[in-house]
């Protein structure tokens, strides 16, 4: 296995380098170094969607605010009232990425998790869209945690996808403390989405949060904690949503729904056995569910032993 690390300023042609490779048999994984600013070397060096089903480019990714402790608020925090959150990458920088993205034809994904983030992105995006539409490319927003309604009318008029975890599992005592109970509650507005039109991914988000999808399928059926407090019942949604989120729509953000995300004549044999149903056991079930067996392309690479 050949290891590559990219770091700051490191020219892109080693990716693409890679991405060759793994044509010809090799297998490669990329380490990101530290976080590389000038997304113009990714232009020049890839082309979107460069490699195949194993490897391949995917979005330019751009975090826009902090998370837990740092999410852009209009509002002061509850447990600091001078402070509104940490804007991470400039205004201006993102416009910049933003257009250029759109430009070659890139999709772009975004970490925003507050309502003042959101203002600042959909205010860029809708600027970047009256040049060149970005309706229907499946521009992201990562997390999306805290947004207010109006800014979910923007984010449908713009065509964008939501991915969104189940961060607040373990964190919903932070957001408690730092946001205040109200908004905590609130986060993760899975339902309003939905009621929306948005289409939802799920995701891990890991390291930061658990790795286990079938706990990020359990905080949005529950909208429990991992410490056993309620957060935002009303946001709630059914097994067979929360189901979705981790597979038809995951593939979806991607525009591989017609390869995977779903078991049909055709698509990918990639498939995992599980132990139990998650559209028939009970809630809190869920996040006990394990994975038997997990067969890639038709063939078996995992199985479980027996206890």
């Amino acid at each position: 296995m050949a290891t590559l690390t990219v770091g700051q300023g490191q020219q892109f042609g080693t990716i693409a380098s890679a991405i060759a490779a793994s044509h010809d048999g090799d297998t490669i994984a990329v380490q990101a170094g530290t976080y590389v600013n000038d997304f113009a070397k990714i232009n020049v060096a890839l082309s979107p969607e460069t490699g195949d089903v194993w490897l391949r480019t995917g979005p330019i990714k751009v975090t826009l605010d902090g998370g837990s402790t740092g999410a852009l608020f209009t509002r002061p925090y509850a447990i600091k009232p001078d402070f509104h959150g940490v804007q991470v990458t400039s205004t201006e920088v993102l416009k910049e990425i933003s257009e250029l993205a759109n430009q070659n034809n890139w999709r772009m994904s975004v970490h925003c998790n507050g309502d003042k983030a959101f203002d600042i992105l959909l205010d860029t995006w809708e600027a970047v869209n009256k040049k060149k539409s970005i309706v229907g490319k499946r521009w992201t927003v990562e997390h999306g945690k805290n947004i207010r309604p109006e800014q979910i009318r923007r984010v449908k008029a713009l065509g964008l996808l939501v991915t969104i975890q189940a961060a607040p599992y373990v964190k919903g005592e932070t957001y408690m403390t730092n946001f205040g109970r109200e908004t905590a509650e609130q986060s993760s507005p899975t339902r309003d989405y939905l009621k929306s039109g948005i289409i939802l991914a799920g995701g891990s988000d890991w390291l930061t949060n658990p790795l286990n999808p079938f706990l990020h399928m359990y905080f949005a059926v529950a909208r429990k904690t991992k410490a056993g407090n309620l957060l935002g019942q009303n946001q709630a949604l059914t097994p067979a949503e929360a189901l979705a989120m981790h597979t038809k729509y995951a593939a979806y953000v991607t525009f591989e729904e017609n390869s995977k995300g779903t078991l049909a004549p055709g698509k990918l044999a990639d498939l995992a056995v599980l132990s139990h149903d998650p559209l028939e056991i009970a809630t809190e079930q869920i996040k006990d569910i394990k994975v038997l067996m997990t067969l890639v392309g038709g063939e078996v690479v995992y199985q479980r032993e027996a206890d």
